[in-house]
Formats: C-alpha cells, sequence, structure tokens
C-alpha cells in the first residue's frame, strides 16, 4: 500500500507542476469530499482542485516579499539570502554581503563604489591587508547564481 500511496504523490505532483490545477468535471462540489480519499484515482484526475490534490510551490515570505523555493536575492546592502525550503529547521538563509575584518591601523575604509555595497580599505604602498578566505571569490560582484549553499 505504501507503494501505490509514493506512486499517487509522484502524479499529483508532476500533474500539478505543468499547469493550473483544475477540475476535469464542472460538478465536483456534488460528491461528498469523502469520495477524495476513498477514491484518489479518480479525485485526483476528474476534481484534483475540489480534493485538495493541487500542491502550491514551496515559497519564503521575507520582509513582505514571496520567493520561491531556491531563488536568491540581496536584502539591500545588508545581505544575500536563498528561499531553502525543506532544508533545516529555517527556510531562509542570509549571509553579510560584505566582509567583516580588519585592517592595519595605518589603513582607512573607503566609501563604497557608486553602485556597489561593501567599503573597501585603503592602505599606503607597502601595507599588506590580510583578507578573509576567499575574500577574492565571495565578493560582491559574484553571480548570485553560483554560490554554494550549505
Amino acid at each position: 500500500m505504501a507503494v501505490i500511496i509514493g506512486l499517487l504523490v509522484a502524479i499529483i505532483t508532476v500533474s500539478c507542476v505543468q499547469g493550473a490545477c483544475q477540475d476535469l468535471i464542472n460538478n465536483c462540489n456534488q460528491y461528498a469530499k469523502s469520495n477524495c480519499q476513498q477514491y484518489p484515482a479518480w479525485g485526483q484526475k476528474n476534481c484534483p482542485k475540489y480534493c485538495g490534490f493541487c500542491m502550491k510551490a514551496p515559497t519564503c515570505t521575507f520582509k513582505g516579499r514571496v520567493h520561491s523555493d531556491g531563488s536568491n536575492w540581496l536584502d539591500g546592502c545588508k545581505a544575500r539570502c536563498q528561499c531553502r525550503v525543506g532544508k533545516g529547521k529555517f527556510p531562509i538563509r542570509c549571509n553579510a554581503l560584505c566582509w567583516s575584518y580588519d585592517i592595519p591601523s595605518s589603513c582607512t575604509w573607503n566609501k563604497p563604489a557608486p553602485g556597489k555595497c561593501c567599503h573597501t580599505p585603503n592602505c599606503p604602498p607597502g601595507v599588506k591587508v590580510n583578507y578573509p578566505d576567499d575574500y577574492f571569490y565571495w565578493g560582491e560582484d559574484v553571480d548570485m547564481k553560483v554560490i554554494p549553499w550549505n
């Protein structure tokens, strides 16, 4: 029985992903809702909307905006975020957009360049800045689609 139920769920998921979920017949509301559970194959084929077989794509809501599962976005200049429904306790993961690190006392911070978010160090010639690991790979110009989320 578990195999049949698993197969039914897969069929429902595929049918709803491919198009809008609509009832095939126009008199579904004349049937008892119990028929949907008693005859799930019939309900899924003929009355998926009425029977509640339509599955919405998982989403996350962040600051009043809805994001689809797996999507990435910037929270202003604060963070790079991703909707991760079903991946751990928290469905939204945000990482600081700009690095936080110490610079030598002889250096100062430049304001972000136009169109950029992060301050950059300004140091005298010969002064070395110890950047965090992967700083140049993870800088703010990285295409968000290639960012791995663990």
